[in-house]
């Protein structure tokens, strides 16, 4: 009996801070074993997640189509040798423009062809193209230029009796673009855009055509012209 009395007195006097000390931790919780013991596995994944959705948004396939007005104004090296009749060379109408490509984030790469019909005659083109667009969250603002292949065809020679000039009339074009493109939709744009071609053409002189009086088409002829179309555009991303 009193050898228990200075142990009791003992663990009486003892701090509770050493007490706490010595008491076992508690186990962790079923639910932290669970998960990994805590949520920083689940933030990491849910930002690896959304780097990979807007990867996803900078890289995609788009299709685009425009319309609206078109003016060209060629101005022949050697008039008397590119078309019947020199008024014939400028004229004002309507165009459409189709393309399609990839896009790499700030980058586009596609394909383009143009067509636009002008009083005595029509004006196509194909095209490589590459544009610089800045993704703004509504607003994207691009720089287009492309390089391919451009032709006249389907000239009419009014004074001529109404006839067509079938002789082709080919050469290259160089065409430089500025647009505005409004995101309506994750999947559709509408925009506006202007462009300016250089066309550099060229006519091999021909035998066939007898025809046509104060021209002859046995001559070649040349020309270096300027096309250009204000258009509205709509492009689908997928």
């Amino acid at each position: 009996m009193n050898r228990l009395l200075p142990l009791a007195l003992v663990a009486s006097l003892t701090p509770p801070s050493l007490a706490s000390a010595q008491a076992p931790a508690p186990a962790p919780a079923a639910d932290d074993v669970a998960d990994g013991g805590g949520s920083a596995p689940t933030a990491t994944r849910d930002e690896d997640e959304d780097e990979d959705d807007e990867e996803d948004r900078d890289r995609h396939f788009w299709i685009d189509v425009a319309a609206g007005y078109s003016y060209i104004n060629l101005v022949a090296l050697d008039q008397s040798g590119l078309t019947p009749e020199p008024q014939l060379v400028k004229s004002s109408g309507y165009g459409f423009e189709a393309g399609a490509g990839l896009q790499f984030s700030w980058f586009r790469f596609g394909v383009s062809g143009s067509h636009s019909v002008y009083d005595h005659f029509s004006a196509s083109t194909a095209e490589l193209d590459l544009t610089f667009s800045i993704p703004f969250p509504v607003v994207q603002p691009y720089l287009e230029t492309g390089f391919g292949y451009g032709f006249i065809h389907d000239v009419r020679a009014p004074a001529q009796g109404g006839g067509s000039f079938v002789t082709p009339i080919r050469g290259i074009a160089i065409d430089l673009a500025l647009g505005l493109d409004f995101q309506l939709s994750d999947a559709i744009q509408f925009g506006v855009a202007v462009d300016a071609s250089l066309l550099n053409l060229q006519r091999q002189g021909v035998n066939e055509i007898s025809s046509i009086t104060n021209f002859d088409a046995t001559e070649p002829g040349s020309s270096l012209g300027l096309q250009l179309h204000g258009y509205a555009r709509l492009t689908f991303q997928f």
